[in-house]
């Protein structure tokens, strides 16, 4: 795995400093369960994710999501992937996300809509299963997410930006845009993304 940058390092420990709060927090009862699906572009194409996290305090918990990265389809290739003729070509990586989630209390509440605005971090690794055709890929790699959750009631709306040192061209496998890196400079990927999630 490679080194998570020291300005990743400073970010966690900034949330960590807002859950001072945590104790006081706990006292009220809050569902301990949410699942959530995250979609997003980033340096390698788009991704899409489901996941689920259990916060056995009201701002700690962990999480695991599974989901894929893949290039961007040209426009002229829409529609046509279920064509016997079609040659898929395009470079694709299922990913799995273990994460500890890190949330702040609540930074802004509009009492008139129920809506609390909060930050959230979460560190954790990033698990891919190698591409089509890579060779002496790595699969476990650091990862780390961070944004604004927009909570009403049970629902969790997500904007985020996230950085891993994991890259969709890891190993030289086949790929439709092309690209190559050499094992030693791989660069990683930087993401940004949406989401809605759900308590129960």
């Amino acid at each position: 795995m490679k080194n998570v940058p020291y300005s990743a390092v400073v970010i966690v420990l900034v949330m960590l400093a807002f859950t001072g709060r945590v104790s006081a927090e706990n006292d009220k009862s809050f569902y301990r369960w949410e699942g959530s699906v995250c979609a997003g572009l980033n340096s390698n194409g788009w991704e899409i994710n489901g996941g689920i996290a259990w916060m056995p305090l009201r701002l700690v918990g962990v999480s695991a999501s599974l989901g894929l990265d893949s290039e961007i389809y040209e426009l002229a290739d829409w529609g046509h992937t279920d064509d016997p003729d079609f040659e898929y070509d395009y470079c694709g990586r299922v990913l799995f996300k273990p994460s500890l989630v890190l949330r702040t209390p609540a930074l802004l509440h509009f009492e008139s809509q129920g809506l609390d605005l909060a930050l959230f971090a979460m560190p954790g690794l990033t698990l891919a299963t190698p591409a089509r055709g890579s060779h002496n890929s790595g699969w476990c790699y650091w990862n780390l997410a961070g944004g604004i959750n927009a909570i009403f009631d049970r629902l969790v709306f997500t904007l985020g930006y996230s950085y891993s040192t994991y890259n969709l061209l890891d190993g030289h496998p086949y790929t439709h845009h092309g690209g190559y890196y050499d094992n030693g400079d791989i660069p990683g990927t930087h993401s940004v993304f949406v989401g809605v999630g759900y308590k129960f």
